[in-house]
């Protein structure tokens, strides 16, 4: 991998059949319809611990499934592929993730399934970061930032290895002080017989309705920012 990192502008194209992990500090979350239309999804289905506690609960659910228990998974498991389609679930920040839950989609295919999760974690667990096909990042939120660049670190480590781990929290920081989103997409890449994740790094403002011509200026001042950090750090 050469040692460049670019930044380009999240693009809701790549959403479908893929995990996307969300880290937020509860009870502010980046709402799906921020990110994708749900009126074009068949059945929109919510995991959530309490359904009137979160900030997710006045998105247009198909179902609701509050505090699941192992056979409420599998059932979910059995059922979703006689569900409509398109299919999206959003697990909830407030409820832990069962091991083998997302491994099982990912076994039967999520293309196959056409489904797409939206996995909510919080900021506040110490759990391990998801190792998601994309990982979307809040801006700073104060005593939140070292744990966000370590959660970024660990993603894109994991991925190719210590290389460029130091740039990366640069360029969470860049977009961080612009009140900008840090997006960590996996695109698996096939090397010989083998297959990697080669991450990328994205930028996205939530909650934005500006013009198309306000976002590419936006786009273009950060780009210009960020590859004068880059020439700085000697990586581009």
């Amino acid at each position: 991998m050469e040692d460049i990192i670019n930044v380009d502008c999240f693009s809701d194209k790549t959403i479908p059949h893929r995990v996307i992990a969300i880290y937020v500090k509860e009870p502010i979350a980046l709402l799906p319809e921020e990110l994708v239309d749900l009126s074009g999804w068949g059945t929109r289905i919510f995991i959530t611990a309490g359904y009137l506690g979160s900030s997710l609960a006045f998105s247009p659910w198909t179902w609701v499934i509050q505090k699941p228990d192992t056979t409420d998974w599998s059932v979910l498991l059995s059922i979703l592929p006689h569900l409509k389609a398109p299919r999206l679930i959003a697990i909830d920040s407030n409820i832990p993730l069962p091991p083998r839950f997302i491994q099982t989609l990912a076994t039967k295919g999520l293309d196959a399934l056409d489904c797409t999760v939206f996995l909510y974690r919080s900021l506040l667990s110490a759990e391990q970061p998801v190792f998601a096909h994309i990982c979307l990042l809040p801006p700073d939120m104060g005593i939140f930032r070292s744990r966000i660049i370590q959660i970024a670190q660990a993603l894109w480590t994991k991925a190719v290895g210590n290389g460029q781990a130091e740039s990366v929290a640069k360029v969470y920081q860049e977009l961080a002080d612009k009140g900008m989103w840090l997006a960590v997409q996996l695109v698996p890449e096939t090397v010989g017989i083998f297959q990697r994740s080669m991450p990328s790094l994205f930028w996205f403002q939530s909650g934005g309705n500006d013009d198309d011509m306000t976002v590419i200026s936006r786009f273009r001042n950060i780009s210009k920012g960020l590859s004068g950090l880059f020439t700085a750090l000697g990586t581009g």
